[in-house]
């Protein structure tokens, strides 16, 4: 699959580094619904960033099987699903095909797997960072990509 982070991917940079790229919150917002469409899935909650720490958007969907998160990172379009847990909770990432191959057929993410999320965090990964950025990961100790790419981090 090939290197999945990028410099900047955890929303923190250099002082001296150029503003992070943002993804479309509006565009991820009429993603959701035309996936929702598509899905027959409701979205029962708005669509929103949820607050300033997390590097994140995220859009809950009521499916079948129970309510899912879909997450896009804010400055890369990264898509990833989670079962939605309460604040200050980590997150437990999941596979949700049905959704997964909606957003994909949109060809406006790169939709990552559960394996994807869940792949340890290695020396090559890690060299795309900056400085600021390996220090967060030392500080914050996350034990996957998915817990890099989707954060909380303040």
């Amino acid at each position: 699959m090939g290197t999945i982070l990028q410099r900047g991917i955890t929303g923190f940079r250099d002082r001296c580094d150029q503003p992070l790229p943002m993804c479309d919150l509006n565009a991820f917002r009429s993603a959701c619904h035309t996936v929702s469409r598509v899905t027959q899935c409701s979205l029962p909650a708005p669509i929103r960033q949820l607050n300033d720490q997390r590097n994140f958007f995220m859009a809950l969907f009521a499916t079948p099987q129970g309510e899912i998160a879909a997450l896009l990172n804010q400055h890369f379009p990264l898509l990833g699903f989670a079962v939605p847990s309460l604040p200050g909770k980590p997150l437990r990432f999941s596979d949700a095909r049905e959704l997964a191959n909606a957003f994909t057929q949109l060809g406006m993410y790169r939709v990552l797997s559960l394996s994807d999320l869940q792949q340890p965090i290695t020396a090559d990964e890690l060299a795309r960072l900056s400085p600021t950025e390996i220090e967060q990961v030392n500080y914050w100790k996350p034990t996957s990509l998915g817990q890099i790419i989707f954060n909380a981090w303040d």
